[in-house]
């Protein structure tokens, strides 16, 4: 403005793009800030997003969720079978062998009850049993086959039977 003995800086989220600027800050666009008295924006780090043009400051992706390094505008959630267990994620993590994600924004997954496992990565629910096998723990990828001498009488099963002597 005229008559002025100094500059205004630009604040946070606004920058001035070349010396002597007479109008307004620029403001940063989504997905990207500045610090005070910038000369141009810088995009949010990975991992983090600016949902409004003008953003002070980019917020770190929430657990179970991420940030794609293509749009840094939004944070999206986890879908079923994948996780993210803490802030600032790039992408969520499949699910390992023995565990699932029911549902979206999942921080952690789950591990399979006994009799039942999770035989694949990035699964969103687990499997039961079938008669004739079992798990007794929890977090299995597979079914134990009865020994000879025992049987499993059920789906679902955590435990074998001792056949009758006889």
């Amino acid at each position: 403005t005229e008559g002025q003995s100094t500059c205004l800086p630009a604040e946070p989220g606004e920058y001035v793009p070349t010396p002597g600027w007479l109008k307004e800050p620029k403001k940063c666009m989504p997905g990207e800030t500045s610090g005070s008295e910038a000369t141009s924006c810088a995009p949010c780090q990975s991992g983090s997003y600016a949902k409004d043009s003008g953003s002070p400051s980019c917020k770190l992706a929430s657990e179970g969720h991420y940030v794609s390094d293509n749009d840094r505008t939004e944070e999206i959630p986890c879908d079923e079978g994948y996780y993210s267990p803490g802030s600032g994620a790039r992408e969520c993590a499949k699910c390992p062998l023995g565990t699932y994600a029911k549902s979206k924004k999942a921080a952690r997954c789950e591990p399979a009850r006994p009799g039942w496992y999770v035989d694949e990565e990035g699964a969103s629910e687990p499997k039961e049993c079938e008669r004739g096998t079992y798990t007794s723990d929890e977090g299995q990828s597979s079914c134990l086959p009865a020994t000879p001498g025992s049987f499993v009488p059920s789906d679902g099963a955590s435990k074998q039977e001792e056949c009758a002597r006889g």
